[in-house]
């Protein structure tokens, strides 16, 4: 047997492995996409041909300051998240192909990549200047005027 044949065999072997996860190790959207497809949140390649375009907005506050949710959440290489941001002002964009997909607040925090409960922290949030329960479940509507307050227990 030749002696160079296993070498030359191991060889090819790690380089396809290493064409296979190299795009996975050099990931710079550090697997956002997969946490979302693993959510049920799509990739739009662009704005275009969607049913779906609504705007609620958003205001995040931890001991009564002011939380600045990143322009361009939801954005990466080649895929913008259903439920995204374009600036910090606060407005969601939730856009789909599907006209009856519901998206939930809980859907945008999993693209924000920020859990919603936050350990020793009491959450109040109003919708539209009302108290709401509804925290995960919460279904996103055009205009929709949102406030999650965290208050940490105990003061």
């Amino acid at each position: 047997m030749n002696k160079g044949k296993p070498i030359l065999i191991l060889a090819g072997v790690v380089v396809l492995a290493g064409l296979f996860l190299w795009p996975k190790l050099n990931d710079p959207n550090g697997g956002a996409k997969e946490a979302w497809a693993n959510s049920e949140i799509d990739c739009l390649a662009s704005h275009s041909q969607t049913a779906q375009h609504i705007h609620p907005r958003l205001a995040v506050f931890v001991d009564n300051q002011r939380i600045e949710i990143p322009a361009k959440t939801g954005n990466v290489t080649g895929c913008m998240a259903e439920v995204h941001t374009h600036d910090s002002a606060g407005t969601i964009h939730v856009e789909s192909i599907d006209p009856d997909k519901q998206f939930k607040l809980k859907d945008f925090f999993t693209v924000w990549g920020q859990p919603l409960r936050k350990d020793g922290y009491e959450i109040e949030m109003t919708v539209d200047g009302k108290l709401s329960a509804d925290l995960e479940e919460l279904i996103l509507r055009d205009h929709q005027e949102i406030t999650v307050n965290y208050k940490k227990i105990g003061q």
